[in-house]
């Protein structure tokens, strides 16, 4: 009886102290950021696609019209900043080559409206109205109309608003702001 009061207390100390060295060393792994925990913690860099999800269910817009009208920003952004500007923005948010792929054509689309008219008039004979004639146009291919750009450049932003994504928000911002219209 002795012999196995002896064994229970021999194993009871040996339990203890491992859970005490699991919790010593967990504890030294976690100083260090070593622990699984800092890893499960750490958040990822945005993405464009991340940035696509957010956008439609924020919104209510299904996936194909969010990635249309992001990818038609981008455009319409691409087309007016320095090839250094986009390039900094396409850096700080991967996948942004494979969404400008979503940007719809706008062969087909005719103005309807005098606005819209008025614009295709003078498209004609402005670069820059051209472009923000084709980013209507390729809004309205997608379902989507000018009025909804903001609420979407807002949501975007919103996103992007994580230590992680600060400097593709910086990038965004300066672009959208310098460059896109206020709504």
């Amino acid at each position: 009886m002795k012999k196995q009061l002896q064994l229970l207390c021999v194993f009871l100390t040996l339990v203890s102290f491992n859970s005490q060295a699991e919790s010593w060393w967990d504890s030294l792994k976690g100083m260090l950021g070593l622990s699984e925990d800092t890893v499960a913690q750490t958040t990822s860099l945005p993405t464009a696609s991340g940035m696509v999800e957010q956008v439609s269910s924020t919104l209510g817009l299904t996936k194909e019209q969010t990635e249309a009208g992001i990818a038609s920003v981008l455009s319409f952004l691409q087309q007016h900043a320095t090839s250094d500007q986009f390039s900094q923005l396409s850096d700080s948010l991967p996948g942004i080559d494979e969404l400008m792929r979503s940007v719809p054509k706008i062969e087909d689309v005719k103005s309807d409206s005098v606005i819209g008219g008025l614009l295709d008039k003078a498209a004609q004979y402005s670069e820059s109205a051209q472009s923000l004639s084709d980013l209507k146009k390729q809004l309205a291919a997608a379902g989507l109309d000018l009025d909804q750009l903001k609420p979407m450049l807002d949501s975007a932003k919103a996103y992007l608003d994580t230590p992680e994504g600060q400097a593709a928000k910086q990038q965004f911002e300066a672009l959208s702001n310098s460059w896109l219209p206020k709504t």
